[in-house]
Parts: structure tokens; sequence; C-alpha cells
């Protein structure tokens, strides 16, 4: 059954191929999820939906224990730690696993200590320059937190 584009789901789906970054995966493999996360948190974010083929359609996966299964992945061998949330929701008259990648914590995270990133739509272990344009990144962020301004800080 198709659904109703009032979703979560439907809005994400309706900006793909925009800058929005949405991987479709109709069956659960966990070295792919574990190893966009990790290239997602290297660059911008993004979602991943377990569940949904590439052409939109729901498919039959076992939802709890692929939201265990990611969670767990996710805490245990993603360095350092992520900030993950991912959940179910309902879909077409079913649930797929939702997995939101938000990009707050500082680069390069690793999984099964390889780095990953993310060239066009590919998933890529990066070279030695890929890993220190990394390294760059994530130095830069450091030195310039405490110049930025708090502009919502009362006096």
């Amino acid at each position: 059954m198709e659904s109703n584009g009032n979703t979560f789901i439907d809005v994400l789906l309706s900006q793909r191929g925009g800058n929005v970054r949405l991987k479709l995966l109709a069956t659960y493999h966990v070295e792919t999820v574990m190893q966009t996360v990790c290239a997602y948190l290297n660059n911008e974010g993004g979602w991943i939906i377990v569940g949904l083929s590439e052409k939109g359609i729901r498919t039959d996966i076992d939802t709890h224990s692929t939201l265990d299964d990611i969670q767990r992945n996710a805490t245990q061998k993603i360095k350092p730690l992520p900030l993950v949330y991912v959940h179910e929701e309902d879909y077409q008259d079913g649930k797929v696993v939702l997995v939101t990648v938000m990009k707050v914590g500082l680069p390069p995270y690793s999984y099964d200590s390889v780095f990953y990133t993310e060239v066009g739509d590919k998933i890529v272990r990066p070279n030695a320059d890929g890993v220190n344009l990394l390294m760059r990144q994530s130095m830069a962020t450091i030195a310039s937190w405490e110049k930025s301004p708090c502009l919502d800080a009362e006096w």
C-alpha cells in the first residue's frame, strides 16, 4: 500500500537527490549500515532507512532485532562514541528502521578501526590524504570553538 505522503519518511524521500544524505536498504547488512554511519559521521550526517528498497517499497525485515543490532554495533564498534538515533517508523502498513546520524562530534570516526567517508553516493575508505583531511577538519573545529560568539548569553 502507498503512503499518504505525510510521514517523515515521505519528507526524506521527497528531498532525496538534493542536499539530504539518505541511503535506502531493502535488507539489513551490518557492514553496510555501520560503514555508512561512519561515513556520515565523517561528513555532514544523514539518514539510513532499513527495510525500504531503492524504489521506495517497504520490505519485510525483523525491525526489533535490526534496531538492537544497529544500536549495539554503533556503540561498541564505532569510535569515538557516535550520536546515532535508531528507531522504528511506521510506513506503508508496516515498519522500517530509521537511523539518524548527527554530525555533532569531531571526526574522524572509525568502524572496526577503519575510517570511511562518502564520495558522491559511494562509501569508501579514504586514502592517506583523505584521512589527513579528516584530521585537519577536526583540528580546525577544536581550535576555533572558543572563538565563536555566544549570542544567547546574559551579562
